[in-house]
């Protein structure tokens, strides 16, 4: 992705993984793309290919139970913000929790 945000808008990706019940793995992206298809790329280069799989992805600042557990509600009106003033922005996280 380039450092402008041209004609894209924020979208937001994020997963939610646990395969064995052993641990969880959680993960989201928000960031600058033209689609959802675009995101899911960038989510990709960003997290990892296995995740992308799996991995949501909505138009817009999404605000539910994985981004809310990962960000604080002002960081997300932070990249909020910056989306209506398109001021560059690109959030990534994960935790993985080891339940064994």
């Amino acid at each position: 992705m380039s450092e402008t945000a041209d004609d894209r808008v924020l979208w937001t990706a994020w997963c939610d993984y646990s395969a064995t019940g052993e641990g969880r793995s959680i993960m989201a992206c928000i960031a600058y793309a033209r689609t959802g298809d675009e995101m899911r790329a960038h989510f990709t280069e960003k997290i990892g290919d296995w995740f992308a799989k799996g991995c949501e992805v909505q138009n817009g600042v999404v605000r539910n139970e994985i981004s809310r557990f990962i960000w604080r509600e002002a960081m997300l009106d932070a990249v909020e913000g910056c989306g209506k003033r398109r001021v560059w922005v690109d959030a990534n996280s994960r935790m993985h929790f080891n339940l064994s």
